[in-house]
């Protein structure tokens, strides 16, 4: 809770986001205004449902940050995209280190890459045409 405190305390809960692998750590959030990241059981359970093709309630969390596979299993990382949009949950793919993929998965309305070569893929978006896919 001592992030939660600081962040609280400086009144900078409209312009962060948390989030962590920790479970725990990411529910410390629940509650405040500071919006926060999907867990593991999360995502799961958001997975489960897109897969059945039911309806997603409202989330709870304000980004999802995924990889494509998960233990050799591939998340539907697109269909997270479609619905993030309809539920202002932002979608952040990791690890993705070449530009052509990372160009489809923007085009397909993923919000942001994470890449062991972050200088590639900033220019690698700022050489796509502007068409509002991004989604900021």
């Amino acid at each position: 809770t001592g992030i939660r405190q600081i962040l609280e305390r400086h009144k900078a809960e409209w312009r962060c986001m948390v989030d962590a692998y920790s479970e725990i750590a990411v529910r410390r959030f629940e509650g405040s205004g500071i919006a926060y990241g999907a867990s593991k059981s999360d995502v799961a359970n958001l997975m489960k449902t897109v897969l059945l093709g039911r309806p997603v309630s409202a989330m709870k969390y304000k980004a999802l940050c995924v990889p494509l596979s998960y233990y050799g299993l591939p998340l539907p990382v697109r269909r997270f995209a479609k619905v993030g949009r309809k539920h202002d949950c932002r979608v952040h793919v990791w690890t993705i280190n070449d530009t052509k993929q990372a160009v489809s998965l923007w085009n397909d309305g993923i919000n942001g890459i994470i890449s062991d070569d972050p200088g590639i893929m900033i220019s690698a978006r700022d050489a796509m045409p502007r068409t509002g896919v991004l989604g900021g």
